[in-house]
């Protein structure tokens, strides 16, 4: 990738959420000798996979605002769409058959849904168990989908793609808001599985980060002086309400709290979007981590924690601190592999297909 596109912040940023979600599925193996790190663990994980979501959403949000501002059309739609599922698919359908065949050989393979394959598992319904992480890449790939189309869709004939931009952003970040308020009141589902992990309930998450994309675009004083004052203020705000509150208890948490996360985080964005930084012995690792972010969210759980918890016999802090070292040291050894030989090689050959693409038409 060229290192001259890649922007400082945003890497730490990803660099940052990857770490969280890292924390959390290796306290795992310690949670049961210090009970409090349980809480932390799913904190983190909780607010790693919330900034992905919006970061995620801020950087698709530039690059459609982007194409509005040159007045795009159905065949840069086609590209865009092409360009982001070339970025998810391949690595997402290499783990899902390598985990239905080593699955299939070491665990019994019960809880595998046809519908993975189209990012259907979780659209309506709770997450199967098989693939945990999944979960988060459904809500990211229906997101990349949905909004660009409605926002085209809905503008094609007048041209009015920056009104539309915003009005379609808004009525979906209130849809889900109402589906997720109605749903508690009448059905009181889990947290986790009942709402956070269900496709429908949570595509506001990125489109909240595209909704400030806009503002930092056409408002850059008012987000580079104001607003990410309150995004520091409302990530307090929000771990202070996760360790006060019961998630499963709480109408609030199932609810309006995940609208305050994902706003405060990306309140935050634009800061970190004007954030340079020159020190190479900072800005190297930070950019390789961040390369490497969607390979280690996708070895970390499901290929090193799961078959590690289940063939270590964890009855002693030491082989719990054994499992907890191992989890790191697979996790970026198998992720840095992946990466370089799997990852890195279909990015470069996206850039081919898309630019040709280009060309062609």
């Amino acid at each position: 990738m060229d290192k001259r596109k890649r922007i400082f912040g945003l890497d730490l940023i990803r660099s940052y959420a990857i770490f969280l979600v890292l924390i959390c599925h290796s306290s795992f193996f310690l949670r049961q000798f210090y009970p409090k790190m349980n809480l932390l663990g799913l904190l983190c994980g909780y607010l790693g996979v919330e900034i992905f979501f919006v970061l995620s959403g801020f950087l698709i949000g530039r690059i459609l605002i982007n194409l509005i501002s040159r007045g795009w059309n159905v065949l840069d739609l086609i590209k865009f769409l092409i360009s982001r599922l070339i970025r998810i698919l391949p690595n997402y359908y290499l783990f899902l058959i390598g985990y239905i065949l080593l699955y299939s050989k070491l665990f019994s393979l019960n809880c595998f849904d046809i519908r993975y394959f189209l990012f259907l598992q979780n659209f309506f319904s709770p997450h199967p168990s098989f693939f945990p992480e999944a979960w988060a890449l459904s809500v990211e790939g229906w997101f990349y989908i949905i909004f660009p189309s409605l926002v085209f869709i809905f503008s094609f004939k007048k041209r009015n793609y920056q009104k539309t931009f915003i009005i379609i952003s808004a009525i979906l970040i209130i849809l889900c808001e109402v589906l997720r308020f109605f749903y508690v009141y009448i059905k009181n589902p889990p947290w986790d599985e009942g709402i956070r992990k269900i496709v429908i309930f949570r595509l506001d998450a990125p489109i909240i980060g595209s909704f400030i994309a806009y503002i930092s675009y056409y408002f850059p004083k008012l987000s580079k002086k104001y607003i990410y004052y309150l995004g520091f203020i409302g990530f307090f705000i929000c771990i202070f309400f996760y360790i006060k509150y019961d998630v499963n208890k709480s109408f609030f948490m199932k609810t309006f709290y995940f609208f305050i996360t994902d706003i405060s985080f990306a309140f935050i964005l634009p800061f970190f979007f004007n954030l340079d930084f020159s020190f190479s012995y900072i800005t190297v690792p930070i950019t390789f981590i961040s390369n490497i972010s969607y390979c280690l969210y996708l070895v970390n759980l499901s290929l090193v924690y799961i078959p590690l918890s289940y063939y270590l016999h964890i009855k002693c802090l030491k082989t719990a601190f054994l499992g907890f070292s191992l989890y790191w040291i697979l996790t970026f050894c198998f992720a840095i592999l992946i990466y370089q030989f799997y990852e890195r090689p279909i990015m470069e050959y996206r850039h081919k297909i898309v630019h040709s693409f280009w060309q062609l038409t």
